[in-house]
């Protein structure tokens, strides 16, 4: 975890009483820089039709298994690193995801094909849900 990661987690822990969970949501999501936020956040709502919560499941959130190959192919492209389904399933909870992604991580290989800029699927429209 990040230095500005500590900071905040501690801040937090002195000065509100907190579930465990909680402090780690906050702490994940301190941890993430911007960008990659911004970034999970925008395929999480494109995909869901819902904007991401800290504690927001994937899964429950109507994401279906194609949805999944959609966000972790995209997320990936976009960030420029190897993300898989496999990571999703372990990591279904934004925060999670967040905390995952923030880890070193194998770059991704070239694939245009992961990243749909057109946009082919917009939320509502997706035939596996």
């Amino acid at each position: 975890m990040g230095d500005f990661a500590t900071r905040v987690l501690d801040a937090v822990s002195t000065s509100v009483p907190a579930s465990t969970a909680a402090r780690d949501a906050v702490a994940s999501v301190a941890a993430a820089p911007a960008e990659l936020d911004a970034v999970v956040a925008q395929e999480w709502q494109r995909i869901t039709g819902r904007s991401p919560a800290p504690d927001s499941d994937f899964y429950a959130e109507r994401g279906s298994s194609l949805g999944s190959v959609r966000l972790t192919s995209r997320v990936g492209a976009r960030l420029g690193r190897a993300l898989s389904v496999t990571d999703l399933l372990r990591a279904p909870r934004y925060h999670d995801l967040l905390a995952h992604l923030c880890e070193p991580g194998e770059p991704a290989e070239s694939d245009p094909a992961a990243s749909d800029p057109a946009g082919s699927d917009r939320a509502g429209s997706d035939p596996a849900r």
